[in-house]
């Protein structure tokens, strides 16, 4: 069964959605679960070779890593040389999506430069909010000035919002806090028209947005409504343009209840593969897989455009696979 998405697939699947990095201590308590969204009890340390041994067991091609639990200037550098020190020694199995320091610009943009031309990255990844500062934050726009000259590709991560112990009720933000608080980050792109204004940026939604696109027909409704706070005249058709112009993935998100709605407001073209190996652990992986593979809402075709659409995404990993 473990190869039945990869069959579907034509054997062609590459993961977007993979972490990587040192050892994190695992999560024991709901109390720690909410503080730090990082690996569960039962993960192992995460290696390149452990990696590969999952991605053999599930017919995967290669994996994208990226880190998201540290953003400072030093974590960001150390996590991006592991990430790059395991694609030179696998360069055919991984690819490196840098993560940026964001709540510095000046250094995000440093480390931004570096990643390109000396780590070699295949993309970036950010999270969707640096201390409750969100994408549409002026003091961003020079980092996404660079990346939209790069033609970049950037996964976007959630993380934990302001206060996030004051409304997770002591459970892990990844169950609600995530997905809400991407489509928190992604419509406040919107409103500020990121996605206008940097269109050569192509972004990846982890967990195919969250809850975004059950929202998208609020959002182009009333959302843009003067009284809505919509001082740059966002309109309906802007919300519908800059959705379907996004791409999602699939991690912790294959089922008709969240892919329906994306596939409302984006195409079969802009969905790519993504398993979130290892935090979501391998059952929540299993279950994700066998969705994606049953044929009710993905034919064949639909599951092997998934490769094209990433390699197409990433052109540097498409040169070395």
């Amino acid at each position: 069964m473990t190869r039945e998405l990869s069959n579907a697939a034509g054997g062609r699947l590459i993961d977007v959605h993979a972490h990587h990095g040192l050892p994190v201590p695992p999560l024991r308590s709901a109390t720690d679960a909410t503080n730090n969204a990082g690996f569960p009890a039962d993960s192992r340390p995460w290696t390149a070779e452990h990696a590969i041994e999952f991605m053999d067991s599930y017919g995967i091609q290669a994996q994208l890593l990226s880190h998201t639990l540290d953003y400072t200037v030093a974590a960001c550098r150390k996590h991006n040389d592991l990430g790059a020190t395991a694609v030179a020694a696998h360069p055919n199995r991984f690819g490196l999506l840098a993560a940026l320091p964001m709540s510095d610009p000046d250094q995000a943009l440093t480390e931004l430069r570096r990643a390109t031309d000396e780590l070699c990255a295949d993309g970036f990844v950010m999270v969707s909010n640096y201390d409750g500062v969100y994408l549409g934050n002026p003091d961003f726009e020079p980092v996404l000035a660079e990346l939209d000259r790069l033609n970049a590709t950037v996964l976007l991560h959630p993380g934990p919002a302001q206060d996030i112990s004051r409304v997770a009720g002591g459970r892990s933000p990844a169950i609600v806090e995530f997905p809400i608080d991407t489509a928190r980050s992604v419509i406040n792109a919107m409103y500020t028209r990121i996605f206008q204004r940097f269109p050569n940026i192509r972004f990846i939604l982890a967990h195919a947005g969250g809850v975004l696109a059950t929202l998208a027909h609020r959002v182009a409704t009333i959302g843009v409504l003067p009284w809505a706070g919509n001082p740059d005249h966002l309109s309906a058709q802007d919300v519908s343009d800059q959705l379907r112009g996004l791409y999602y993935d699939t991690a912790l998100a294959a089922s008709p209840h969240t892919l329906l709605p994306v596939l409302q407001i984006t195409g079969h073209d802009h969905i790519v593969f993504g398993t979130d190996y290892p935090p979501a652990g391998l059952k929540a992986i299993d279950t994700n897989m066998a969705a994606l593979a049953d044929g009710s809402m993905f034919d064949h075709g639909h599951l092997a455009r998934f490769a094209e659409t990433t390699l197409t995404l990433f052109p540097r990993l498409r040169a070395r696979l």
